[in-house]
Formats: structure tokens, C-alpha cells, sequence
């Protein structure tokens, strides 16, 4: 993931740009149920066409997007234990 993919709001609040479950299954159904529209949009700037959805390498993203979000329940867990201690203290 770059830099360009997410950014972060606040502490433990982030905003990405990405499809975390994109599987070349879900993507060929996609394509099916949508390959008109797709054509129709081939000059968007921003519509990728069967063949590059198709070429994509999703695992790549995935297991990057995974690997954050298992640093971010830690990060979060030990948030929450610290709140915890907080309040049994006062």
C-alpha cells in the first residue's frame, strides 16, 4: 500500500482507497454483471477495463491491507487497556 492508498485522520482513524475484498472471482462476476457499462466508460479516466481488473494483482493489496489492520486491533487493544487502567484508578 502507498501513501496514496490511505491517509490517516486521527489516531486510529483512517480513510482507504481500495477494495479489500477483490478476489479475481469477484472481480469476473463484476465484469459480467457490469461489462456494458465498462465499455460505454472506456474514455473515464478513472473506470479500468475488464482486461486490467482481470491483470490486477489483488493478493498483493490484500494481504498489505491485512497486515495493517492487524497492527491496528493491536494498536486498538492496547488502547482500550490503557482506558481500562484509567478508569479503575480514579
Amino acid at each position: 500500500m502507498s501513501e496514496a492508498d490511505y491517509r490517516e485522520y486521527g489516531k486510529l482513524v483512517y480513510g482507504f482507497q481500495c477494495h479489500m475484498e477483490f478476489k479475481h472471482e469477484l472481480v469476473e462476476l463484476l465484469i459480467e454483471n457490469s461489462e456494458a457499462g465498462l465499455s460505454e466508460r472506456s474514455s473515464h479516466r478513472f473506470i479500468q477495463q475488464p482486461e486490467l481488473l482481470r491483470n490486477s494483482d489483488y493478493k498483493v493489496m490484500n494481504e498489505n491491507l491485512f497486515l495493517f489492520l492487524d497492527k491496528f486491533v493491536i494498536e486498538y487493544l492496547k488502547k482500550q487497556q490503557l482506558h481500562s487502567k484509567q478508569v479503575l484508578v480514579i
